[in-house]
């Protein structure tokens, strides 16, 4: 949890982290990663092991526009940040990451009505986020979007 200028900002699921490539052991612990994404590890016969991570966004969904309110159905990792400014004020969406919820639909701006059809309208964020957090892989998100005149 992040307190600045009494807002509370949490980051949900910016990146999944994908193991790619081959896993190989270099005989030389002195050895060092070539690149920032390889991270060392030791195995049991305390040989250097190197592990090729690569962050990755995963996006998936689509929505459906009822007047102000819109329905999206996205997958984990969201790549949203939520704040809420009072512990019973309304949840807004503060910062979508490119590539991700963004392709579904969620724009910076959006109040948070519902998530998996339950209604999160008088909820503290905190209960929210523990929510989207045990709820399954794909969500399906309520938003009040008020347009732009």
């Amino acid at each position: 949890m992040i307190l600045f200028n009494s807002i509370v900002t949490f980051i949900i699921g910016l990146f999944y982290v994908q193991l790619s490539g081959d896993a190989f052991i270099t005989p030389s612990c002195h050895d060092r990663p070539s690149s920032p994404s390889q991270s060392p590890s030791h195995d049991k016969m305390g040989k250097k092991r190197h592990i090729n991570l690569s962050l990755q966004m995963i996006s998936s969904g689509f929505s459906f526009n009822d007047g102000e309110q819109t329905l999206i159905s996205v997958q984990k990792p969201l790549g949203i940040i939520l704040e809420q400014e009072q512990s019973s004020g309304p949840i807004r969406v503060a910062k979508v990451i490119q590539g991700s919820a963004a392709d579904a639909g969620v724009k910076e701006g959006d109040v948070l009505l519902a998530v998996q059809n339950a209604s999160v309208e008088n909820a503290d964020l905190e209960e929210v986020l523990v929510f989207i957090g045990n709820a399954p892989r794909v969500l399906n998100l309520r938003l009040l979007r008020k347009e732009s005149s």
